[in-house]
């Protein structure tokens, strides 16, 4: 499920998340595509890593256009 979702960096991914009770997370960061390493605007992951049960990409995600750096960089 996680290993569908683009990476935009060497190991990260950025879903959203789907939780058992129906509450969505955008903004996660998982790294290796299995562990939840951050999620913007939350200083605490406030769920279970185990209570999500759909994962998909996060329409606010960097495309791959804005993570190349410009050509005069």
């Amino acid at each position: 499920m996680v290993r569908e979702i683009p990476r935009y960096s060497y190991a990260l991914r950025q879903a959203l998340l789907t939780l058992d009770d129906g509450t969505e997370y955008p903004g996660v960061h998982i790294a290796w595509a299995k562990e939840i390493v951050g999620i913007d605007g939350l200083e605490e992951q406030p769920f279970d890593a185990g209570s999500f049960v759909a994962a998909r990409p996060d329409p606010e995600a960097p495309t791959e256009e804005e993570l190349v750096p410009p050509a005069d960089f």
